[in-house]
């Protein structure tokens, strides 16, 4: 593999490098890899899976369905072009699904921290691509990047006018359609959005999130050598004793950690009676003292209720991976629950 001066992984004769080997020895086990149609218009992602989860959302109260009318301009069957609001979407890769309002008529994409879209991903530039306004028209360019960006699978030279629909590749996993919508649009797009990756039951986030955001940052910490830590929850004794409110108790459990938490920790569900933490830049017995933290914060003074842990950090995988990061840290969580639950084990 080889490296430009700028830390770009480089591609053979400008292709687009092919990581389909590589994600797979990142993906937990139980991942199912998608394979999002790049073509993949606004309206269409209406009628995705989605839309169930942002149903069952709606019933549990988790989410509030936009009410507002959108502004239209009194000619019929049209919205005025004036309040339409550009939007990219991100349609594949960690962050699928994920908006972004063009607020700005001059908008970088890139691995730089200065980028108004920043995308972290070794064959992305650091300022890679540019989206901006000119005469009342967004056109896509590159910016000299060192693998190039496709425009609809075409190469992009030059500047080139951005169409409804359009997509923009920058890298293998890294793409983004382009769309003008109205107000109400965006809101229900952003509510559909958000229910797919939140679990509707205790509002914190899906396993399929979870996972996913797992690999991105396994993939993060192996690239720029920094410490990286899982840890799995489990309730103690859940099939026994809350046979008939297992609900609430994980509505429970999920209500007390939350507001300990980092804003860049990932925490969500882990199968039916486990929740996942997520936690970069923490070695293993940091991880263990928060995990520690939060279990005294579920069982509280003469509460029943009670959970353990098994905390696992990414330079103890003999593979350092998401697979086996997972791993041990579920056999850690067997352990602690073997040992009469209410714990927390880090080795």
């Amino acid at each position: 593999m080889k490296h430009n001066k700028d830390g770009v992984e480089q591609t053979v004769r400008g292709e687009f490098l092919h990581e389909e080997g590589r994600d797979a020895r990142e993906r937990p086990l139980g991942f199912v890899p998608t394979q999002p149609d790049l073509r993949l218009s606004f309206p269409d992602f209406f009628a995705t899976p989605g839309a169930v989860a942002v149903a069952a959302a709606l019933a549990s109260g988790h989410a509030t369905a936009p009410t507002r009318e959108p502004d239209m301009e009194a000619v019929p069957g049209q919205l005025s072009g004036a309040l339409l609001r550009p939007l990219l979407m991100r349609l594949d890769g960690t962050g699928m699904g994920e908006l972004f309002s063009l607020e700005r008529n001059d908008v970088v994409l890139g691995r730089g921290v200065e980028c108004e879209i920043k995308v972290d991903n070794a064959s992305v530039s650091q300022e890679h691509a540019a989206i901006f306004r000119s005469d009342g028209v967004w056109r896509v360019k590159d910016l000299s990047s060192s693998n190039g960006t496709l425009l609809d699978d075409r190469r992009l030279h030059g500047s080139q006018q951005l169409r409804d629909g359009a997509v923009i590749c920058l890298a293998p996993g890294v793409s983004f359609v382009f769309q003008r919508v109205n107000a109400r649009h965006e809101a229900v797009l952003r509510l559909l959005v958000e229910g797919s990756y939140r679990d509707p039951l205790t509002g914190v986030r899906s396993r399929r999130y979870v996972e996913e955001r797992l690999c991105a940052e396994v993939a993060f910490a192996v690239r720029h050598q920094r410490p990286l830590s899982l840890v799995l929850f489990g309730v103690d004794e859940f099939r026994h004793k809350h046979f008939k409110t297992g609900d609430a108790v994980l509505r429970q459990v999920a209500e007390r950690i939350l507001p300990l938490l980092r804003t860049e920790d990932v925490f969500g569900r882990h199968g039916s009676d486990k929740f996942a933490l997520v936690l970069r830049e923490t070695e293993s017995l940091t991880a263990g003292a928060i995990a520690e933290r939060l279990r005294n914060a579920v069982q509280a003074p003469g509460d029943a209720l009670g959970i353990s842990a098994g905390c696992a950090a990414l330079d103890e995988c003999e593979e350092p991976n998401a697979v086996s990061l997972t791993a041990l840290a579920r056999q850690r969580l067997v352990e602690a629950s073997a040992r009469g639950g209410s714990r927390v084990v880090i080795q």
